[in-house]
């Protein structure tokens, strides 16, 4: 196997090419996606996900993440119905199109009445697109139901297994062949992400990804179990802030989705209004940041190495370039996997598969 054009973390051969990155992400990745989004120092659009983390709990075993059942080290918490009823109808009040998500770092059929949850925001945001992120294990045919009864608009599976030749669990199969058509017609299904245009809700979305179990992602602000964040690596604007409301179960707002622990506090929605979190001095000075490409100044940016830009439906240059760069990035400097026992080495000393999902 050939080896690293570089083993040191400071020689002038990786300096330059770390300069020539962060030069080309800036014009090519960060530049067309920032006038995308229309981003600019002024007040920024409005959020296009919410985010409701509902459970602090996952029932799955990912090496990536720091909520899967080995790492996990929350308090298992809830978010009580009456508070997601406030966010909603704050939501109602402005008329809110966007995205409803029940994710952060968590998994969301672990939710009990999840349903009701998706109902009320169904019933109060119509036109809303509503979607799940699940690993699956607990899509039940009466779970299944029962939330596409609710008014879902797209529920994707992250199949996540550790045999490249495992067959289909049974429940998906179930779900997928037996229980989806029974609601959605098959000319109506569609793969993919979000609705076709803005306040659509002409069709229904459906994916399984197969997905390893120990692959290596971003290194989500320093929180991965299994891989070493490098300071070098964090650098450049990021839209996660400009674009995401992440509410955990106690009506704190994060930073980002990578902000595991709601650590950097933005607001809660238990005392303050949403559109006064979006707008108020925290939000306002991380992006500022951002907007400069200073990630040091976040202790959760310093150590995150996402590359800023999160597709589908992102600028067709930003996506070939990003895409390009991550993996030129990781032929030239491959992950600093952390070995169960908390050795970190690189995944290419120790042949892990790293096929990615961004």
């Amino acid at each position: 196997m050939m080896p690293s054009p570089w083993s040191a973390p400071a020689t002038i051969l990786e300096g330059t090419y770390l300069r020539a990155r962060r030069a080309i992400t800036a014009v090519l990745v960060h530049g067309p996606r920032q006038r995308q989004l229309g981003i600019h120092a002024g007040d920024p659009p409005l959020f296009r996900t919410v985010f409701f983390e509902l459970r602090t709990r996952c029932n799955s075993r990912c090496r990536f993440c720091a909520a899967a059942v080995p790492y996990e080290s929350r308090p298992d918490a809830t978010m009580p119905f009456a508070l997601y009823e406030k966010v909603v109808e704050e939501l109602a009040g402005i008329d809110y199109r966007g995205q409803i998500a029940y994710h952060v770092n968590s998994e969301p059929l672990l939710v009990p009445d999840l349903d009701r949850f998706v109902a009320f925001a169904r019933a109060r945001l119509p036109r809303a697109w509503v979607r799940i992120y699940t690993n699956g294990q607990a899509l039940t045919r009466s779970k299944g139901e029962s939330l596409l009864r609710a008014g879902l608009d797209e529920l994707t599976v992250n199949w996540y297994t550790s045999g490249e030749d495992a067959p289909l669990p049974r429940n998906l199969v179930v779900f997928r062949d037996e229980v989806l058509p029974r609601y959605h017609p098959r000319e109506r299904v569609r793969a993919g992400s979000g609705p076709l245009r803005h306040g659509d809700r002409s069709i229904f979305r459906f994916n399984i990804h197969r997905r390893r179990i120990d692959e290596v992602l971003d290194s989500r602000a320093g929180s991965a179990p299994n891989k070493q964040a490098r300071p070098e690596d964090a650098a450049g604007f990021c839209e996660n802030p400009f674009t995401q409301l992440n509410i955990t179960a106690d009506g704190r707002v994060g930073r980002c989705c990578a902000d595991f622990y709601f650590a950097d506090v933005m607001g809660n929605v238990a005392t303050e209004s949403v559109l006064a979190i979006w707008h108020g001095p925290r939000f306002q000075a991380a992006r500022r940041h951002l907007l400069r490409g200073e990630r040091s100044a976040s202790a959760l940016c310093r150590q995150c190495d996402f590359i800023g830009v999160s597709p589908p439906g992102i600028p067709l240059v930003a996506h070939v370039v990003s895409s390009l760069l991550y993996r030129i990035d990781r032929l030239l400097r491959p992950p600093l996997e952390i070995a169960p026992e908390g050795r970190a080495s690189s995944s290419r000393e120790t042949g892990c598969l790293t096929a990615v999902r961004r």
